[in-house]
């Protein structure tokens, strides 16, 4: 039985990004096989990102737009900066990963397999599934995480960012191209009117925090989404609702709905994992690679799939560092926290920080590429007294929830 030199479980994004450093580096230095459970590729998903960091998939980005808005109580705040917001579809992404894939001599991709169990031992490790057994020295697992059950371990913040999105196309001119709006929060009232619950600010009566995120292609196509920040989905009738209204309210005419998307995204301060074994490591949102306070992944996983690819081609497995700082991780560990307890005021947080803060500070925060110049430029333009209360004391509003609780249960 062949050994192989890495195993990478699941060939997504993570995994592909992975074996394509590890191809253009080192190629024909190591035996590396891919195993992925979908049978073939489709154009299943987008990742967007600010170009903090050259990736090796510049030349599969649909779209680059400089400029991004924020729409909160009947103001826009219009940002630009150097950096530029890109658009990538799966079906170049695919495209321009797997073409060295199928090239190399020593790397083999085999669709369709399903992972059953994996079994560390001394020297390797013993990958069984449904079609036979494979031996590898390294394994690599980007698959997706049971969040339900970790969070049951862990006592900390776990939101979701849950969207639909419609690829919507008009019958006449509507959409301005430069800018993305980034967060509409808007439709706040139409979201209490669709779910039946208060519209009272003062309220925490919606599950979550809603707004409208869109991407315009042409002045007659974009992508529009009902995002949520939340501690739950919801039936997907009411993010159909959503666009329905906010496409009928900004009177966009008659318009033809070209794609449709749908996706979950963990905004969690759980550990991404266990903890890295002797053999086996986690990379992708599996390995902590989504950014808790906004969800955002793909230049996380660029970063982490190179330092992988560093370790696996210098034999040197050793640690694999947290991608994230310390302090970035303090910061959205707090943000998240007085989100959870004030989804009221999540609008206000948002319109202050890309209102107040320079916009080329608060894109390399959001990217974890922040000077301690940028940390407190961001930093100052939120309030202060809510954020230190929870800085201070994380748990005390779910103590005096606890408490209450049991009271009333008396």
């Amino acid at each position: 039985m062949q050994v192989w030199d890495a195993i990478i479980l699941g060939a997504g994004c993570a995994g592909l990004t992975l074996v394509n450093e590890l191809i253009g580096r080192g190629e024909g230095r190591l035996s590396i096989l891919l195993l992925e459970e979908r049978s073939e590729y489709t154009n299943d998903r987008t990742w967007c990102f600010w170009n903090t960091l050259n990736h090796r998939f510049e030349n599969a980005v649909s779209y680059r737009w400089s400029g991004w808005n924020v729409h909160h109580a009947g103001e826009v705040v219009r940002c630009r900066g150097v950096y530029q917001y890109q658009y990538l579809r799966a079906e170049h992404f695919y495209k321009l990963a797997l073409a060295p894939v199928y090239a190399s001599s020593k790397t083999i991709l085999r669709l369709g397999e399903q992972v059953r169990t994996v079994q560390e031992k001394e020297d390797f490790v013993r990958i069984q599934t449904h079609q036979g057994t494979h031996v590898g020295r390294y394994v690599i697992d980007t698959r997706p995480m049971d969040h339900q059950n970790r969070r049951a371990r862990y006592p900390d913040v776990h939101w979701l960012q849950h969207f639909m999105g419609w690829k919507v196309k008009t019958e006449h001119a509507y959409f301005q191209t430069k800018q993305v709006i980034l967060m509409d929060f808007e439709g706040r009232k139409d979201a209490t009117e669709i779910l039946g619950v208060s519209d009272n600010e003062t309220d925490n009566a919606l599950p979550g925090i809603p707004f409208i995120y869109l991407l315009p292609f042409s002045p007659t196509e974009a992508l529009v989404e009902s995002t949520w920040f939340g501690p739950k989905v919801l039936p997907k009738s009411v993010y159909r609702e959503q666009l329905q209204r906010y496409l009928q309210e900004k009177e966009v005419g008659n318009y033809e709905i070209v794609e449709q998307e749908y996706g979950v995204l963990p905004m969690s301060t759980l550990p991404a994992t266990t903890q890295p074994t002797r053999r086996i490591r986690h990379l992708g949102l599996a390995g902590g690679a989504a950014r808790p306070s906004t969800g955002y992944a793909f230049l996380a996983i660029q970063r982490q799939a190179q330092r992988l690819a560093d370790q696996l081609l210098n034999g040197d497995w050793g640690n694999f560092p947290d991608y994230y700082s310390t302090q970035s991780r303090l910061l959205d560990s707090t943000f998240l926290r007085v989100l959870q307890q004030n989804p009221q005021r999540g609008p206000e947080l948002f319109w202050r920080l890309f209102r107040y803060a320079n916009s080329d500070a608060l894109v390399r925060f959001l990217a974890d590429t922040a000077s301690l110049k940028d940390l407190w430029e961001v930093t100052t333009c939120l309030p202060s007294g809510i954020f230190l209360k929870q800085s201070l004391f994380p748990n005390f509003s779910q103590k005096k929830e606890m408490e209450t609780t049991q009271i009333q249960g008396v």
